[in-house]
């Protein structure tokens, strides 16, 4: 039979996998302590240094948007890293993003921290958005289930990964 070898141990990780229609029968977690023996073996990865999505990838996010999300609504999201800086899963703070926040909701954003969210939820979230603010991180990588069209400002705090993320919004 056909098996996936994925880093998958957690939750949003094997859904995003389940939806893309990979049973979690099929997937064999990948013990990254251990060195693993395949005889034959295809690696999926970018087709481009500066991570500009091909085509197919594209269809999948946008048939990943059609099964589960939602039309644009003119709803304003911002992404935001509180929760990950507050629990030490980053480095990368923004030092005022709660006076940040307070602003943005006073002008109707909705505040959005996808890792409180399941895949589901992140899918209705960013598809169901006309605009999407915040800073860099893989928060905003969810941007790839928007509808064409969706504005898209990244606050970005290190400049060496500029050219990926204008090539991921331009795709």
């Amino acid at each position: 039979g056909q098996w996936y070898i994925a880093f998958a141990d957690q939750k949003p990780f094997m859904d995003l996998l389940n939806f893309c229609g990979i049973s979690e029968q099929t997937i064999l977690q990948h013990d990254i302590n251990a060195v693993t023996r395949v005889d034959r073996a295809i690696i999926p990865s970018l087709r481009n240094p500066h991570a500009y999505l091909d085509p197919e990838s594209c269809e999948l996010y946008a048939e990943l948007r059609a099964r589960y999300g939602e039309p644009s609504s003119g709803r304003k999201v911002y992404v935001s890293r509180v929760s990950i800086n507050q629990e030490g899963w980053s480095t990368r703070t923004m030092v005022n993003e709660g006076e940040l926040i307070a602003r943005l909701e006073a002008m109707g954003f909705d505040i959005l921290e996808p890792e409180h969210l399941s895949v589901r939820e992140q899918i209705k979230a960013f598809s169901s958005a006309s605009m999407i603010v915040g800073p860099s991180g893989s928060g905003l990588f969810n941007t790839m289930f928007c509808h064409p069209g969706t504005k898209v400002i990244d606050i970005q705090s290190e400049p060496q990964w500029i050219y990926s993320y204008t090539g991921m919004y331009a795709s």
